[in-house]
């Protein structure tokens, strides 16, 4: 009897063991090493696929090794939670340049071609012209010329004021939200325009100003010197809202940056900070002599003594910086989670400045991914990243490159003018 009993627990106790085991798999996916071989070449692959992880998006990590060679790539696409993805590669080489470009299961296409001239990573795209024999390659490569197709739409532009917008990069379930002298227009994939103007004339001097998830906000510069109202435009209801202030504002102030749902703005002439929340529609002094100065570095707050801001405007950082562990960079950034998010490197080269990216798990393989002349006005949403490069806003797509959205002539020279990418 008693060992029965035994036998019956010993096969209890590992049936619960494998439940876990199976389970914690499909949580939280798993590392895992294989080899494909096309041609007499053997690919080496590492596929991590990271799942359920607290403040990272669930992702696929795949680093590809052919001889000594390493071409690394990362994908938000969810593949049913399926492994060994990658069925087959195709690749070219030869003095000059080595590329692959893997295909994953259904055929499916997650990045245009991945080349190395040197050491960093680019796209095809990126030098495409510029080796014959490459090209010549890759326009034969149907599968991925059928991608191509599918990804790209007929040319459509509407106008709006000063603004010339490209809708057919749009994606379907995305607007852009541009600022102009009296509010906002709203634009579609489809081309329809909405405008909310909260001025009666326009006015050209507005740098108390965001965009905020949804919401473009504005302070009344049709008082004359001091400002206690806010309008608050909710851009995908096309709904405007006032926000009133019981503090009286200087126009000597500045916005530092956004945090969640809040605005932190600084008055110099007062010496006080300000946080407007846009959900709750509030106005608070959370900053002067006494309290200090609030400061976000991208992932903790911290005090500022005031002497700190006196001589010097002071923004928050959007996204934490890493830039001290990068001295070869003028900016680094992480963006997303600390295993499944990306580095983005920002070197200055002329006006301009170059931008590289690499997965969290890989910071030692960059790609180099788009120039921009501004490090304001980034947004990055899932591969695709919008900036801005002259009068131009632009946007980096994994397989198509870098294509148009929207351009304003008075961009350069007036940096007051907002932009922002959302979900409708």
């Amino acid at each position: 009897m008693m060992k029965k009993l035994v036998l019956e627990f010993i096969i209890v106790w590992l049936a619960f063991f494998g439940v876990r085991v199976i389970v914690k798999h499909y949580q939280d996916g798993e590392k895992i090493h294989y080899t494909i071989s096309l041609d007499n070449v053997t690919y080496k692959i590492t596929e991590n696929y990271t799942k359920h992880e607290k403040n990272n998006r669930d992702s696929y990590y795949f680093d590809i090794k052919l001889n000594d060679e390493h071409f690394i790539f990362q994908t938000y696409e969810s593949f049913r939670q399926q492994q060994h993805l990658i069925q087959t590669i195709y690749e070219y080489h030869d003095e000059q340049v080595k590329c692959i470009l893997p295909i994953l299961k259904d055929n499916k296409i997650v990045t245009d071609v991945i080349c190395k001239e040197q050491d960093d990573q680019v796209y095809y795209h990126q030098i495409k012209g510029k080796y014959e024999k490459l090209d010549a390659y890759v326009s034969e490569l149907k599968l991925l010329q059928k991608v191509y197709q599918n990804h790209s739409k007929k040319e459509n532009t509407v106008k709006t004021g000063t603004s010339k917008i490209y809708t057919h990069t749009l994606p379907e379930d995305k607007r852009v939200a541009i600022s102009n002298y009296r509010g906002v227009a709203m634009v579609d994939a489809t081309g329809k325009i909405e405008k909310q103007d909260v001025f009666q004339s326009d006015v050209y001097d507005q740098k108390i100003k965001a965009m905020i998830g949804n919401y473009y906000l504005v302070a009344d510069y049709e008082q004359p010197f001091e400002i206690d109202r806010f309008y608050l435009v909710d851009l995908v209801k096309n709904k405007e809202e006032v926000v009133e202030s019981k503090y009286m504002i200087s126009k000597d102030s500045y916005i530092q940056g956004i945090v969640g749902n809040s605005v932190y703005l600084y008055d110099r002439s007062n010496q006080k900070q300000y946080e407007i929340n846009v959900e709750d529609k509030t106005v608070y002094e959370v900053g002067n002599a006494n309290l200090k100065i609030q400061y976000y570095d991208g992932s903790k707050w911290s005090q500022k003594e005031m002497y700190d801001i006196a001589t010097t405007d002071i923004y928050f950082e959007e996204y934490p910086d890493v830039t001290k562990k990068n001295s070869n960079y003028d900016k680094v950034i992480r963006v997303g989670g600390e295993i499944t998010g990306y580095y983005y490197y920002f070197r200055k080269v002329g006006d301009s400045y170059e931008v590289y990216r690499a997965p969290v798990q890989n910071d030692r393989i960059k790609t180099y991914v788009f120039t921009t002349t501004s490090l304001s006005q980034i947004y990055y949403i899932d591969e695709n990243v919008y900036f801005m490069n002259h009068n131009d806003v632009q946007k980096f797509d994994e397989i198509l490159g870098i294509q148009p959205v929207l351009t304003n002539s008075e961009f350069e020279f007036n940096s007051t003018i907002l932009y922002k990418i959302y979900e409708q």
